[in-house]
């Protein structure tokens, strides 16, 4: 905190009203890291996705049996012939 009101005064910023606020940037905003922890994550989200297709055409084409299963469903749409696990099992919660 003190660093950042030395590095004010040093800049000339005596006015108190702008100093230490709160800037609220919008979601759409491409500098921030916010931006870029988005950009990480969709490039893991690609490779991965990029992975268990290559994975599970090498293995089809082998004639190995490949079953590609999900937690969710949007993730088992991302997978060719990929189902949830639990439509796949036929697992059924009791509670």
């Amino acid at each position: 905190m003190y660093r950042g009101l030395t590095e004010a005064i040093l800049r000339g910023e005596t006015d108190a009203t702008t100093t230490g606020k709160r800037i609220v940037l919008p979601a759409n905003f491409v500098g921030g890291a916010r931006y870029m922890i988005h950009n990480y994550q969709d490039a893991v989200a690609t490779g991965k996705t990029y992975i268990w297709r290559a994975l599970s055409a090498a293995l089809r084409s082998t004639c190995d049996i490949v079953l590609a299963v999900a937690s969710s469903g949007i993730a088992s749409l991302l997978i060719p012939g990929g189902r949830t696990a639990h439509s796949r099992f036929a697992n059924r919660t009791f509670g």
